[in-house]
């Protein structure tokens, strides 16, 4: 997995860099070899400071969420808590209908075999 982190107009001070390795470690850990980018920006408006986060897979569609809040600490945990729902619904829904599609590899013989057949 790659992770680029980017920052325009907040400081990446070594608490901030520490807290998004924790909170992606916490978060991510067990997907770590499903997801092939995650990429955060921060960044702060006029109000509020920004966190903006794109998780990217190999198969599917990216995820993308965006979160503002007053502290940039406050909108990297909520950022990557509705990443990480979003990331389990859609791995959860992509899981469900593949299973659906499952063809099994062995031969199926069917309800009758040779062994139940009288002669």
């Amino acid at each position: 997995m790659k992770i680029d982190i980017q920052s325009k107009g907040v400081k990446l001070t070594d608490s901030v860099l520490s807290y998004l390795d924790e909170q992606i470690f916490y978060r991510l850990s067990n997907r770590f070899d499903q997801i092939k980018k995650l990429s955060i920006n921060l960044s702060k408006g006029a109000d509020a400071k920004r966190c903006k986060i794109r998780i990217s897979f190999p198969r599917l569609k990216d995820i993308v969420v965006e979160e503002k809040q007053a502290n940039i600490n406050v909108a990297i945990f909520r950022g990557m808590e509705k990443a990480t729902t979003r990331l389990c619904q859609r791995l959860n829904r992509f899981e469900r209908n593949k299973k659906r599609f499952y063809v099994p590899s062995h031969g199926f013989k069917g309800v009758r075999d040779e062994s139940s057949v009288l002669v």
